[in-house]
């Protein structure tokens, strides 16, 4: 594994900026590292598949819908928890 500096690519249309507190550890993503697991990306990737943390930024549209669902609507602040295919190894996500 190398660490990198990739800056945070700008949010797209529904998605959610997290800034990433806790990651779990499983064995897909020891097998992924290890090349040993059949979903694992091709090429450089981040692993990480479980992530936990707090709401930085929402984009526009995410909380417009949310709220035209009548569902919960994400803020700033809030603290999350979710999944994602790969990726969560890193210290800010953007998420759907």
């Amino acid at each position: 594994m190398v660490q990198e500096d990739d800056s945070t690519k700008p949010l797209k249309e529904g998605e959610l900026r997290v800034q990433i507190k806790a990651v779990g550890l499983n064995f897909a993503d020891i097998f992924a590292a290890m090349g040993l697991y059949s979903a694992t990306p091709k090429g450089t990737f981040t692993p990480g598949l479980e992530f936990s943390g707090t709401i930085l930024e929402v984009h526009p549209s995410a909380a417009s819908a949310a709220a035209a669902k009548g569902t919960w609507v994400p803020r700033a602040g809030c603290e999350v928890m979710g999944v994602t295919r790969f990726g969560g190894y890193t210290t800010v996500l953007n998420v759907p």
